[in-house]
């Protein structure tokens, strides 16, 4: 319930110039604070997540800016969000998988949202894509690589948290002996 009522906290104040950034954040908690409604039940929900308004507000001011703002504007402001996704992208490589791949789908999913409202034509108005489709050509490569290289070599498998996509629920950076 800590994690939820402080995730809520970090949403913040919705204001005309940074509510686009602001929705991932939104989706984000609402999904953790159904995820906890169904695990414990509304009662224990009200109880623990003192903030479960600020929420409920957050997503209510999201949605009037969204209907509210002008057409251009709104353009604009996805378009700086999905170039700010792309500028956080740090540079990743084999150990830090997992964190490349979030980093990497967060920037995609601003560039979808965009093209999602506007259509595949907005997509070149963001102006550092090359930089998203290189990272996720990287990406994609280590995970080729990964598995390649470790799966089946010599009959052990490497399992590893930086490997997800590749070993589901692997916690550690041992070899075992596959067969």
């Amino acid at each position: 319930a800590d994690q939820i009522v402080d995730g809520i906290r970090a949403i913040g104040t919705l204001t005309i110039d940074n509510f686009v950034d602001k929705l991932d954040a939104i989706e984000a908690m609402e999904a953790a604070y159904a995820a906890y409604v169904e695990k414990f039940g509304q009662e224990k929900a009200d109880a623990n997540i003192s903030n479960a308004d600020d929420l409920v507000k957050a997503r209510a001011d999201y949605d009037a800016f969204m209907a509210s703002a002008d057409d251009e504007i709104l353009k604009k402001q996805m378009i700086r969000s999905a170039e700010k996704a792309i500028d956080s992208l740090d540079s990743f490589g084999f150990y830090s998988y997992r964190a490349g791949k979030q980093s990497v789908e967060a920037a995609e999913a601003a560039v979808r949202r965009l093209t999602d409202q506007y259509g595949e034509e907005a997509a070149p108005q963001v102006s550092n894509l090359s930089a998203l489709y290189a990272a996720r050509e990287r990406l994609d490569y280590l995970l080729r690589y990964a598995t390649d290289r470790f799966t089946e070599k010599e009959g052990k498998r490497w399992t590893g948290t930086d490997l997800a996509a590749a070993n589901p629920g692997a916690e550690t950076y041992t070899t075992e002996v596959v067969g």
